[in-house]
């Protein structure tokens, strides 16, 4: 009886210490070995401004007039064109997704929904060629005062979206 409660205690505490790590890596977020190269990174060390998206007002007008419909989850099936993608939310609740929109709009970004096979529907930010390019862009985007501190950068290659 000992020993399987004592066995049970140290698979809970490596589970709690390295859990984070494997959740993260599982929804395809960057893990902390990843982050840590990314914080010592060359690529984030000055913002290239050449790369801030400018709000198209014909775009923003289209996307006002379709606000009032939230599609469901699973009719959110965008063309993926890009390989990275900034992920500024990550949401079950349809209206949460509408609001993170909302406020990438506002702020001059056109937001890519893509519905997770997790059930889960990701906001992004914006699509990148490169992995370079989208952690510039998330270091930039890091320092706007709307944006969370939880953004990752979704690899588009690991299919986790529908």
């Amino acid at each position: 009886m000992r020993k399987s409660v004592i066995i049970s205690l140290i698979v809970a505490s490596v589970l709690s210490i390295t859990g984070c790590d494997w959740i993260r890596g599982e929804l395809g977020m960057p893990v902390s070995a990843d982050l840590e190269t990314y914080r010592s990174s060359k690529y984030v060390s000055k913002i290239d401004t050449s790369v801030i998206p400018v709000a198209d007002s014909t775009l923003a007008d289209s996307l006002s007039k379709q606000a009032s419909t939230i599609p469901a989850a699973d009719s959110l099936k965008p063309a993926v064109a890009k390989r990275f993608y900034i992920v500024a939310g990550s949401f079950k609740d349809l209206s949460n997704v509408k609001k993170m929109e909302d406020i990438l709009k506002k702020n001059g970004y056109t937001p890519l929904t893509l519905a997770m096979k997790n059930g889960f529907t990701m906001v992004t930010a914006g699509g990148y060629d490169t992995e370079a390019e989208a952690f510039k862009e998330m270091r930039y985007l890091l320092e706007k005062d709307f944006s969370s501190e939880d953004l990752w950068v979704y690899d588009a290659n690991t299919e986790k979206h529908k």
